[in-house]
């Protein structure tokens, strides 16, 4: 209840091996966070249930937005951002769908080549 994601996390060890007991009892990497709704077992069960949230899609897309403009993203990008999270968003999430559509923004199309 504490950590339900450190908890997930609890079969790698210190350095980052996989270990299935600590102490000679076995590890339970169970957790649940409101957030993610179902339940989780483990880190590959937590990272799918992150990926399946509507959030975590639109982070990446942000994320692939800042790399492709080469900076961060301002409020005056807010057109080309909608434009990206909703392309991403019909394609079913589709991740060739949104690198096209990043090529596709007037913001990427426009990019100065001045450095500011």
């Amino acid at each position: 209840m504490m950590d339900p994601v450190g908890l997930a996390l609890e079969n790698f060890d210190a350095v980052g091996l996989w270990r299935d007991t600590e102490n000679g009892i076995v590890i339970d990497a169970r957790g649940q966070m409101a957030v993610l709704g179902a339940p989780f077992n483990g880190p590959v069960e937590l990272a799918q249930r992150v990926a399946a949230t509507r959030e975590a899609k639109s982070c990446f897309a942000d994320h692939w937005l800042t790399f492709a403009y080469g900076r961060a993203l301002t409020p005056v990008d807010r057109c080309s951002v909608e434009f990206v999270q909703n392309g991403f968003a019909k394609s079913g999430f589709d991740v060739k769908a949104l690198l096209t559509l990043l090529t596709q923004s007037d913001t990427f199309l426009y990019l100065s080549t001045a450095k500011e």
